[in-house]
């Protein structure tokens, strides 16, 4: 959308996410410094998924209606990986399994920790889903 165009009564709004290694908001959730770079300060070893938080951010873009002025506003959520729940880690699993190599990189979960990441999402999905319950659609892809 031009932001020209955008109308008083008619916020635009996304949501992003990203993996983060600790708890910290301030903390970067991407790789700053280049690929990696987090990883280094961390060590070189990379924290198991059960110990990775869910990066959340809810943007808005909005007209003032007074002055024209557009306002954005950006609202950061953090939660440990496994506390998402079994909606959020339905939603994470089909994100994660469709992205590129790259792309899961800058999201901080590349290769094996996107695996790593989809096996706790399948598994608070299946813990949370009451036994006998059948679901209409699979919900998580078997692999």
């Amino acid at each position: 959308m031009c932001v020209p165009a955008l109308q008083t009564d008619k916020p635009i709004w996304r949501n992003n996410w990203a993996s983060a290694f600790t708890g910290d908001i301030c903390e970067p959730s991407y790789n700053v410094g280049g690929p990696g770079a987090q990883l280094a300060a961390l060590g070189g070893k990379r924290p198991p998924a059960e110990d990775l938080w869910l990066k959340s951010e809810y943007q808005t873009l909005r007209r003032l209606p007074t002055t024209g002025y557009i306002l954005f506003t950006i609202r950061t959520f953090l939660q440990p990986m496994p506390e998402i729940g079994a909606e959020a880690a339905k939603v994470l699993h089909k994100s994660l399994s469709g992205m590129r190599p790259e792309l899961r990189e800058y999201k901080g979960v590349p290769g094996e920790a996107a695996e790593d990441l989809l096996r706790l999402c399948e598994h608070i999905v299946a813990s949370e889903t009451p036994a006998g319950v059948r679901v209409k659609e699979p919900v998580l892809s078997s692999r």
